[in-house]
């Protein structure tokens, strides 16, 4: 670690940075069909004349039985959008994931709600043709059930009105679209934190410190090999976002295996192994 060493602020007022990854059924139908009744005409009886039976009428068939509808809801992929494929439901309206929320558990209530109104299911839910999350439900406190991709509750944005419409994707940077595997379209978070030694530093949105390599040159990356097993780099799929008042300017490079990891002020941003909070 002798030529690693953590973003701090200098004199000069060039804000040192360190920073951090964000992580961020069917009712059966029984078809009843109802006996065939059986018409038995009395014999009249007479000592001259002996009268036929009349031939037996079959009752008229009972309907079947109606199919009780309570089929879970659909889950599908939309395609063809800036997005990509996201998953939607039978309407193709957009699902969206929401960061305050953990598996299992929503944390969406009163006003949020209003505006982020949950997916909602009569049974289990139904995955269509190219999604590849695991859908399932939970039970909200009110009784109803939501849907949920791979544990995680599924939301509607109030102000989308037609289908494919993505207008809640980052919404306060804590609201996303779901990609067809259930991950969120979620980008890397960067934020500021105060460090009792090194005073003001970056983290990413876990409050992991973010650490700069001095062999780097900005816009390149010399970390490789084993290097890379002590200070793994922060990427992301999706860009990166600042949370709160941050003044550095974050972007992105390629890697050499085609990822993309997170750049502040241009230089390639790392975490340390051993760094656990």
């Amino acid at each position: 670690m002798s030529n690693l060493v953590v973003w701090a602020r200098r004199r000069t007022g060039l804000l040192a940075l360190v920073f951090v990854l964000a992580i961020v059924v069917i009712a059966a139908c029984t078809d009843s069909e109802g006996p065939t009744a059986t018409s038995v005409p009395p014999t009249a009886t007479s000592t001259t004349v002996a009268v036929a039976p009349t031939a037996t009428q079959p009752a008229p068939t009972a309907p079947p039985a109606p199919e009780e509808d309570d089929a879970g809801a659909a889950v599908g992929v939309h395609s063809g959008g800036d997005l990509g494929d996201i998953l939607v439901d039978a309407d193709r309206m957009t699902l969206y994931i929401f960061d305050n929320d953990t598996e299992g558990v929503s944390n969406c209530s009163g006003g949020c709600l209003d505006a982020w109104p949950p997916f909602l299911s009569e049974g289990d839910p139904v995955a269509g043709d190219g999604v590849t999350a695991v859908v399932g439900t939970i039970t909200r406190d009110d009784g109803t059930m939501q849907v949920t991709v791979n544990g995680f509750p599924a939301y509607y944005w109030q102000n989308d009105s037609a289908a494919g419409d993505t207008g809640g994707q980052a919404r306060g940077n804590v609201w996303w679209v779901f990609n067809a595997d259930g991950s969120p379209q979620r980008p890397a978070k960067v934020a500021a934190a105060e460090n009792a030694t090194l005073g003001s530093i970056l983290v990413d949105g876990a409050g992991l410190t973010l650490y700069i390599f001095d062999n780097d040159t900005e816009g390149v990356s010399n970390c490789s090999g084993g290097c890379l097993g002590a200070w793994p780099p922060l990427l992301t799929d999706y860009g990166v976002v600042a949370l709160g008042d941050i003044t550095a300017e974050l972007g992105t490079i390629t890697r050499d295996d085609g990822t993309m990891q997170v750049t502040v002020n241009g230089f390639p941003a790392y975490y340390w192994q051993n760094d656990s909070a």
